[in-house]
């Protein structure tokens, strides 16, 4: 089976979150594992995170698989600041 990569970068904030939800929303109706390279992000705010926990969610009550292919220092003391890094599977 193949999988699909997304790539995240620079600033993740609240401006960015329809664009990524309407991406998410696609990627949800494939069945494809997803891997997600977020090791160039500068920072996320809240607004992304619970999108990405909600992304994580969907796409595991449809049994499909995500991994991390890279996490920037900034993403994962963000998520580590409010408690996401098991939802997220950062850890």
């Amino acid at each position: 089976m193949s999988s699909r990569t997304i790539k995240l970068d620079g600033v993740l904030n609240i401006a960015r979150v329809e664009a990524l939800h309407a991406e998410f929303e696609v990627l949800e109706k494939k069945p494809e594992p997803l891997i997600i390279n977020a090791s160039n992000v500068s920072r996320v705010d809240t607004a992304v995170l619970q999108l990405l926990v909600s992304l994580f969610r969907s796409l595991f009550s449809l049994n499909i698989n995500v991994e991390w292919a890279g996490v920037s220092e900034e993403f994962k003391a963000a998520a580590k600041l409010l408690g996401l890094e098991s939802e997220l599977k950062l850890v």
